[in-house]
């Protein structure tokens, strides 16, 4: 319900009836604000590449 409030206000349009959306609408609404936004293009956390460094081979360690 939240949903098709949502369209009406951001649309300015009024619907001929008041009905709840069904899972697929929802999620349509959700995925055009989401993808038109561009959120889905900006990094949550920055991506840090780590390298583990090679253990020292000595004579020792050489079997």
């Amino acid at each position: 319900m939240n949903a098709l409030l949502h369209l009406i206000t951001r649309t300015n349009h009024r619907p001929e009836s008041c009905r709840s959306l069904n899972n697929d609408e929802r999620r349509g609404l959700w995925a055009a604000r989401f993808y038109g936004e561009g959120h889905h293009q900006r990094q949550q956390k920055p991506r840090i590449r780590v390298t583990v460094p090679q253990p020292l081979i000595t004579k020792d360690t050489r079997k």
